[in-house]
């Protein structure tokens, strides 16, 4: 065994600084989509449209990282390093049917919304929306202080306008 690790030395520490530069390059593109996207991204029912001027690139570019971050992530469920959290990561980046509602479901537990929000603190960004809180108290209290009391007041406003009038 110790013959086959000097034999192939090298291959060994090409193959760990591969898995160590594309988790940190996963981490950091993922940190910097978390940091761009809107507060108010999950209080929507369907994904919001990409911004137009190199969406098609963009697009194209993130899949293509997408899938060898979760490649990346696959080979590490079995290797050294935290697999599953890089395939999340690397999912987070693709398109495919139910993405959207899948990603709410997923910053809708506790833990998670905390961590992307520490994330966009970082960055010096508002932090998420609850992605229920609209739905399930219809703009009480909990999106009262939000980015989403904005459409709430609109609506309120629309409604005082025209019971007067």
């Amino acid at each position: 065994m110790l013959q086959w690790i000097t034999d192939n030395l090298d291959t060994i520490l090409w193959s760990l600084g591969g898995l160590v530069g594309g988790m940190v390059v996963s981490t950091v593109v993922v940190a910097i989509v978390i940091a761009k996207l809107p507060a108010d991204y999950f209080q929507h029912d369907k994904r919001p449209k990409a911004a137009k001027g190199g969406a098609r690139a963009r697009r194209i570019a993130a899949q293509v990282l997408g899938w060898a971050i979760v490649l990346t992530g696959l080979f590490m469920l079995v290797l050294p390093g935290p697999g599953l959290a890089v395939v999340l990561i690397g999912i987070f980046l693709v398109d495919f049917p139910g993405k959207y509602k899948f990603q709410k479901k997923l910053v809708g537990r506790p833990g998670v919304f905390k961590g992307l929000n520490k994330i966009r603190k970082k960055f010096g960004k508002k932090p998420f929306v609850q992605p229920d809180s609209a739905d399930d108290e219809a703009g009480a209290s909990a999106s009262a202080s939000g980015p989403a009391s904005a459409p709430v007041a609109a609506q309120a406003s629309r409604g005082h306008a025209a019971t007067r009038g």
